[in-house]
């Protein structure tokens, strides 16, 4: 059998032998996401910054895309809408403003009979409650509900045109509105043997090396 030949053959088996042990690290991967996504909770945590202020957190899982669109199918559909390509980094975060005991008081009392007149208003985005007397109106609280949804990832813009690496913000609540956005990504610098030239040149050198090795 000809250098080149053997070359050939042992380069094919070697190929098959990674996809084979790829194949199985995959399954064994995708495994252990579905563990990971079924054991997650949304449960936050609290802790205190440097100048005094409470912060909210919670560990962010490490999943892939695949894995994470068959284990939420809402979450597949809003990122499918979104038009976002490549996901890198998915928040959800429920929240909840609530404002409580808000008292204003008339200057001049209502010129009739003192009464007392509650009032309990309930809606899918919002609900208040309170009551109105002769002297007073009182709101004993405003609750409004929402989900906060950040997706970062690429936009297409089209062939030929550059893609756009963007943050999407998206509320639940239709009266609840993003003013502002500021993102940063920071890149993470290469070393010089993480570099694609370095790469290339350590791949054509093992490749000579092999060649003579197996024509002696």
């Amino acid at each position: 059998m000809k250098p080149i030949e053997r070359i050939i053959l042992y380069s094919a088996i070697i190929l098959l032998l990674i996809n084979t042990f790829k194949q199985c690290r995959n399954k064994k991967v995708f495994k252990d996401e579905v563990t990971s996504y079924a054991a997650y909770k949304d449960t936050v945590k609290l802790y205190k910054a440097r100048n005094g202020d409470i912060v909210a957190y919670n560990e962010s899982l490490e999943i892939s895309e695949k894995a994470l669109r068959i284990m939420n199918d809402s979450l597949d559909k809003a990122l499918k809408n979104l038009k976002v390509k490549d996901p890198e980094v998915i928040i959800q975060i429920k929240e909840r403003i609530v404002i409580k005991e808000v008292e204003v008081m008339f200057h001049d009392s209502i010129p009739c009979p003192p009464f007392y007149k509650p009032f309990d208003l309930s809606h899918e985005f919002y609900s208040l409650s309170g009551s109105v007397t002769n002297t007073k109106f009182k709101l004993d609280s405003i609750k409004i509900p929402n989900m906060r949804s950040v997706v970062v990832g690429t936009k297409k813009n089209g062939f030929l045109k550059r893609n756009d690496h963007i943050v999407t913000i998206q509320n639940s609540n239709p009266f609840m509105s993003t003013k502002k956005i500021t993102s940063y990504t920071i890149k993470e610098e290469k070393k010089w043997y993480e570099t694609t030239s370095f790469k290339v040149g350590v791949g054509f050198l093992g490749g000579i090396l092999t060649y003579r090795t197996m024509s002696k």
